[in-house]
């Protein structure tokens, strides 16, 4: 009779044993999921200085979009000063274009009295000589 408690007791233990084993697993896993928790969505246990991964993303995310604002705006003020500048250029290569052209007629003209003079000097000088 002393064989039956021997064995309930060694069964016992050993069921006591897997329980703990199991309560032990459990308490492992859970603390795993409050870990992996705080690390995606932050919580009171997370590290100090350490900012959840559902924060960095969100970080990043707004970081990418400002950058991309600042590039658009960078582009589209460069792009009015681009023109703007081609527009002035333009102004000024016509200033010049309207000052050659006005070179070349008041040349022209003076040309043109030179050979009137010289031909008057010659009409001059013939009647002179007759």
């Amino acid at each position: 009779m002393t064989e039956q408690p021997d064995k309930c007791f060694e069964h016992h233990m050993l069921l006591k044993h897997e329980l703990e084993d199991f309560k032990k697993e459990f308490d492992d896993l859970t603390k795993s999921c409050k870990d992996m928790h705080c690390f995606f969505f932050g919580g009171i246990n997370q590290l100090d200085g350490h900012i959840s991964f559902v924060d960095k993303v969100n970080t990043l995310y707004e970081n990418q979009k400002n950058n991309r604002n600042l590039l658009l705006r960078f582009f589209t003020v460069f792009g009015v000063m681009f023109v703007t500048a081609l527009v002035g250029l333009g102004f000024q290569l016509h200033k010049i274009d309207m000052v050659a052209s006005n070179w070349d007629s008041a040349i022209q003209a003076q040309k043109n009295l030179e050979i009137e003079i010289a031909q008057l000097k010659a009409k001059v000088v013939t009647y002179e000589t007759d």
